[in-house]
């Protein structure tokens, strides 16, 4: 199964919030969920976060989106693996 799909399932019982997933001994990808509809996954790119979003997510919500915004290894408050 697809990681993003484990991401999803992981965090389907709240309509918001933040959750740690893990990944693998010691490491895991920190999740937000912001609102219900119709799923849209963003990923922040090189040394975003969710804070990337934060002009976009209202604005997805208003439109009857729900963001999830994984944030990868070693950006935001995911794990920062120690030989990456």
């Amino acid at each position: 199964m697809p990681l993003w799909m484990l991401v999803v399932a992981g965090i389907a019982a709240d309509s918001a919030g933040s959750a740690k997933i893990a990944v693998a001994p010691a490491e895991s990808l920190h999740v937000v969920r912001i609102g219900t509809g119709t799923p849209v996954v963003l990923i922040p790119g090189f040394f975003g976060s969710t804070l990337g979003f934060a002009k976009l997510v209202p604005l997805l919500s208003a439109a009857g989106y729900q963001s999830i915004i994984v944030e990868p290894l070693g950006t935001g408050f995911s794990g920062r693996p120690a030989h990456a």
